[in-house]
């Protein structure tokens, strides 16, 4: 079995991604969470890197974690790959390729870094809808 990324654990335990990263968390957690005969092996580790996502050694003992029960449970194993092929396939989806960069100077103002924006005001608010004149009263 291919080593799985540390990064690819990473994004998805930080939440990267949109809908499709909280897809592969649900999907790595029921996987994590499959009955064993033992405490599900990966439970507390997959918990311990959402909560600090930006751990290397947390990600590091997700996987060998994940590595050794793959290594006692061939279902297990194929669904494990399964997974970390799909998410390696759109690594694109969870990273993306913005590079985003701010050296020297002063930024005064607003400054979005990052990828994909929606939705965003910065302070303006559109105007509130005309009210509609009243019908002219015939007596």
């Amino acid at each position: 079995m291919e080593p799985i990324s540390l990064a690819i654990l990473a994004a998805v335990a930080s939440g990267a991604g949109g809908e499709f990263g909280k897809y592969l968390l649900e999907q790595l957690t029921s996987l994590v969470r499959r009955p064993t005969r033992e405490q599900p092996a990966g439970t507390v580790e997959l918990e311990r890197l959402q909560l600090r996502p930006i751990d290397r050694e947390r990600a590091q003992q997700l996987r060998t974690v994940l590595e050794e029960r793959a290594n006692q449970d061939s279902e297990f194993r194929c669904a494990l790959e399964a997974w970390a092929n799909t998410a390696a396939q759109h690594a694109d989806t969870l990273f993306g390729d913005v590079q985003n960069e701010l050296s020297g100077g002063t930024v005064n103002g607003y400054l979005l870094q990052g990828k994909n924006f929606s939705n965003l005001s910065f302070g303006y608010t559109p105007p509130s809808p005309r009210p509609k004149p009243e019908p002219e009263k015939t007596d």
